[in-house]
């Protein structure tokens, strides 16, 4: 789904191959603990928000049996009013995750600002390169283990389809590993 990217180092030799993915949301929908999942296989149940952006990466074999990198920048809650990381990032970058989760209401009533935040970012660099660039965009709803939820997958479908037809939506728990290795 997502495209290979070469990356080289500094003598411009090949390295590997590499896929940058982004995290947004609002705060608290589990972004770090889903990546934490995804990367160490380990899940938290206390709360620590990430201060300014975390990085992880994730070795994947490919079906050729060939190495891949996934890089993902973990971003704030707070990166729609005071973007943390420059903007070439988000140019890199070949997929956005969008989370919310099901005890926070306003991490779904904001989803619709964050993949207008995302656009506003890509049309900061107005290369024809970039505007022709194809990003897979997921919305990713956590916590799905709860058993009470604030708002239903139908919900989610309803806000952004109308919108955005071309979004992912997927449902994953941080907690209990639901679908974490499958997104990715």
């Amino acid at each position: 789904m997502l495209r290979k990217k070469s990356v080289r180092n500094s003598s411009n030799q090949r390295i590997q191959n590499q896929k940058v993915l982004i995290t947004v949301g609002s705060n608290e929908t589990g972004k770090s603990s889903l990546l934490t999942q995804l990367t160490k296989q380990k899940f938290s149940p206390q709360y620590k928000s990430t201060i300014g952006v975390d990085y992880y990466s994730k070795e994947f074999k490919d079906k050729n049996n060939k190495k891949l990198i996934l890089s993902i920048w973990d971003t704030n809650g707070a990166e729609k009013e005071t973007p943390i990381l420059p903007s070439k990032i988000y140019y890199s970058a070949e997929a956005f995750l969008i989370l919310c989760s099901y005890d926070n209401k306003k991490s779904f009533e904001s989803l619709v600002d964050w993949i207008n935040f995302l656009r506003n970012q890509r049309e900061k660099h107005q290369s024809t390169e970039f505007n022709n660039k194809l990003i897979t965009t997921f919305v990713i709803i956590n916590k799905s283990d709860l058993q009470q939820k604030l708002f239903s997958q139908q919900d989610v479908k309803d806000l952004i389809h109308k919108i955005f037809p071309t979004v992912f939506i997927c449902e994953t728990s941080a907690n209990n590993e639901k679908r974490v290795n499958k997104l990715f």
